[in-house]
């Protein structure tokens, strides 16, 4: 099976949700609190970081695609690089990574990949998650340092 993310919506996903969360707690809690807000100087500052945020979601942490079959997975991205692996290589993979949580995916060999999973499709993004959780639950590692997975007593 092959993912095919949209690096345009997980820009305007990541866009969106952090031009809200500025103009909140940088406009809205300031003014309940009865303080001076200038509009214009809040919306630039939501407007910078949410496009900064968001150009670096799509570039850096969407992958190009994912393939995988049942003896291969191939993840073309441009961090930490691409790369194909075989299932045995899988060192360790994140509990976590719906909506805007950080997946990370590490091969033996290899740094981890962290992808943030808003530029693919809903459906399409729980089917990876399937074949992590069916095959490999004994690679499901809760804690990570980074990109460093934390295995006690594996």
């Amino acid at each position: 099976m092959t993912l095919k993310p949209n690096p345009m919506r997980a820009f305007l996903k990541t866009f969106l949700w952090v031009f809200i969360l500025i103009v909140v707690f940088q406009g809205v809690v300031p003014w309940l609190q009865n303080k001076e807000v200038v509009l214009e100087d809040i919306l630039a500052m939501a407007l910078i970081g949410s496009s900064f945020l968001g150009a670096s979601v799509a570039i850096l942490f969407t992958p190009r695609e994912i393939t995988w079959d049942e003896e291969t997975v191939t993840i073309s991205a441009l961090l930490p690089g691409s790369g194909r692996y075989t299932w045995q290589q899988l060192e360790a993979y994140s509990s976590f990574g719906r909506g805007f949580g950080t997946f990370l995916i590490k091969f033996k060999g290899q740094q981890a990949f962290q992808i943030v999973p808003a530029g693919f499709q809903a459906d399409e993004w729980k089917s990876l998650q399937s074949v992590l959780r069916l095959r490999f639950p004994e690679k499901k590692t809760w804690l990570w340092l980074g990109p460093i997975p934390v295995n006690f007593g594996r």
